[in-house]
């Protein structure tokens, strides 16, 4: 798949990943002020925003191959990856499944498995997934369906070899404990906790400090 992309700034590259039904028109004053400092390459993932949709589901895993063969495609053969919400799942992806082009990854709002998120939240992606309108576009549909799909990365986040940056806001939507025990998983691990974000307000220029200054340390 031909993912839509844009590049901004200069520098060591840096993948920048949307949510669910984000887009790189979506990204605000976040990508500006990523791309001061580094080469941007931000991205609509399949079906979303200028990328157009496919046959298949939406699922991290295959989108994570996207994000490769862009990446090879544009002949980049390391990057730092980044990815927020359904973007930080599929960043999750391109470390365990690509670990040779990533070179330090930074999940944000995003827990490694389904139970990580908090019964609130869960009951809210199941009454998404029991009401959805007729005319609803297919996009809409389709997460929808991938909001009822149990997942758990525990393997796949073992395996990642990047040093790893794993970002919530303190009242994200995830479950008690759970970036603590995300930390325990990796072998190179930090975790910030964002103080007064919520999972809409987290993925904003607030963070840009805390993720330039990890992508920058040795």
């Amino acid at each position: 798949m031909r993912l839509y992309h844009e590049i901004h700034g200069t520098g060591f590259p840096l993948v920048l990943i949307p949510g669910a039904f984000g887009s790189t028109a979506t990204l605000g004053d976040l990508l500006p002020a990523l791309a001061a400092t580094r080469r941007v390459i931000a991205v609509d993932l399949q079906g979303h925003g200028r990328t157009p949709d496919s046959d298949r589901p939406i699922r991290a895993e295959t989108m994570a191959d996207d994000i490769a063969d862009l990446l090879s495609d544009l002949n980049v053969d390391r990057a730092d990856i980044m990815g927020y919400s359904l973007g930080g799942g599929v960043a999750l992806h391109v470390a365990s499944r690509h670990p040779g082009i990533v070179n330090k990854l930074v999940i944000v709002s995003r827990p490694y498995k389904r139970r990580g998120w908090s019964d609130e939240t869960l009951a809210r992606m199941e009454q998404m997934g029991q009401s959805i309108p007729e005319n609803a576009p297919p996009l809409y549909a389709k997460i929808a369906e991938l909001l009822q799909v149990d997942y758990d990365w525990t393997v796949a986040v073992k395996d990642i070899r990047a040093p790893t940056l794993v970002l919530f806001g303190s009242a994200d939507g995830e479950r008690a404990g759970h970036g603590q025990e995300f930390l325990g998983l990796l072998r190179d691990g930090r975790l910030e906790i964002v103080p007064g974000a919520t999972h809409m307000t987290v993925f904003t220029p607030i963070i840009v400090p805390t993720v330039t200054a990890f992508l920058d340390a040795p």
